[in-house]
C-alpha cells in the first residue's frame, strides 16, 4: 500500500527521471518497513517484559507472605513460652508486626504496578512510532520521488507554496 501510495504522488507530475524516481519509492518503503517491524519487535518484547514482571511481583509477594508467616509464627511462639498473657501491649505489637508485614507486601505490589505502567507506556509508544512511521515515510518518500522524478518537491525556499 505504501508503494501505491508513493508511486502515483510520484507519478503525478512529468517525470525527469522515472527510474529515479522509482529506486527512491522502493527504498522509502523498505526503509518505512524496516522502521514499522523494528518497532513491533519492541512492541512484542515490552508484552514479554509485562508478563515477565508480573510473574516475578507474583513471586516476590509469595516469598515475602512465607516470611512474614515465619517471623510472626516465631514472635508468637517466643511469646508464649515466656509466659505473657496476650492481653494489652503485647498485643499491640504484634498487631503492628502483622500491619507492617501486609504493608511490604503492599509495598511490593505497588512497585510492580509501577513497572507495569513503564512497560504499558513504552508499548503505546512503540504503536505510535508505528503509526507515525508510515506517514512519515509516505510524506517524506513522496517529496524525494517527487524531486527525483523532476518535480521539485517542496521545500520551504522553494517559493513553490508546498505544490509538488
Amino acid at each position: 500500500m505504501v508503494l501505491m501510495v508513493l508511486t502515483i504522488i510520484c507519478l503525478r507530475g512529468v517525470m525527469a527521471d522515472p527510474i529515479t524516481a522509482a529506486l527512491v519509492v522502493v527504498s522509502a518503503a523498505t526503509g518505512i518497513m524496516s522502521e514499522v517491524e523494528a518497532s513491533r519487535f519492541n512492541e512484542k518484547v515490552g508484552l514479554q517484559n509485562q508478563a515477565i514482571n508480573a510473574q516475578q511481583t507474583q513471586a516476590e509477594v509469595d516469598r515475602k507472605r512465607r516470611e512474614n508467616i515465619k517471623r510472626l509464627g516465631a514472635a508468637r511462639a517466643a511469646r508464649g513460652a515466656s509466659g505473657i498473657t496476650i492481653e494489652g501491649s503485647p498485643m499491640e505489637i504484634f498487631s503492628e508486626n502483622a500491619r507492617n508485614a501486609e504493608m511490604d507486601i503492599l509495598n511490593i505490589k505497588y512497585q510492580g504496578a509501577l513497572v507495569d505502567r513503564r512497560l504499558a507506556n513504552e508499548i503505546l509508544l512503540e504503536q505510535d512510532n508505528q503509526k507515525t512511521a508510515i506517514s512519515k515515510g509516505v510524506i517524506g518518500g513522496a517529496f524525494k520521488a517527487g524531486k527525483a522524478a523532476g518535480g521539485g518537491g517542496f521545500t520551504p525556499s522553494s517559493g513553490n507554496g508546498g505544490v509538488l
